[in-house]
């Protein structure tokens, strides 16, 4: 038996593919896809260790701390016993924040993700007196992250840049006066005729 020309090539080029897959299926899986990493924490803190935080943005400052039962009081713009809620809720995105990116670009690059005039920034001290700061850019192009800065050097020849929570802009994001104890609400008064 003769085989045609064509025939013998397209059976030698389904051979080629057919190895090839073969191939191609006997590789191990990747771990890891391009572009991503195991998630690391933000800080390595506990919540409970946090006694101070500030939070700074062009147009406000407001600052907390620890008195010495434990409860948080706003120092800055007012005076008063803090949210708790709102203040916890900070700090646990401090404490347990994560970033499942990282890169290292040149201090020139910071406008480029909004990190030479951020948005916001959060610094905070632990219980044994250690400074820490977050500053919060723009968001990333997909609007699922946020550029921060953590614990910047001052003269960095590169800067490492990570994509943190969406929730440091809802946690920051708070008017004074949401930050403040809200008072208890007065009891209603019996109407006439009760």
């Amino acid at each position: 038996m003769k085989l045609k020309p064509t025939t013998f090539w397209l059976l030698f080029a389904a051979l080629i593919l057919g190895s090839v897959s073969l191939w191609s299926l006997q590789q191990p899986p990747r771990t890891e896809e391009a572009g991503q990493t195991t998630p690391q924490k933000l800080f390595a803190i506990e919540e409970s260790q946090i006694q101070s935080l500030t939070v700074k943005k062009p147009d406000q400052t407001l600052v907390f701390e620890k008195d010495e039962n434990g409860v948080w009081q706003m120092k800055q713009p007012q005076q008063g016993v803090a949210n708790d809620a709102a203040v916890a809720f900070l700090a646990n995105l401090l404490a347990t924040g994560t970033s499942d990116r990282t890169f290292s670009i040149p201090p020139a690059d910071l406008a480029t993700y909004g990190l030479d005039q951020p948005t916001t920034t959060i610094e905070f001290t632990t219980a044994d007196g250690k400074p820490h700061t977050l500053a919060l850019g723009n968001k990333n192009f997909n609007q699922s992250a946020i550029y921060a800065l953590i614990d910047a050097p001052e003269n960095p020849q590169n800067l490492t840049v990570s994509l943190v929570s969406l929730d440091f802009e809802t946690a920051t994001g708070r008017s004074p006066d949401a930050w403040l104890q809200p008072s208890p609400a007065a009891s209603p008064s019996p109407s006439p005729g009760e």
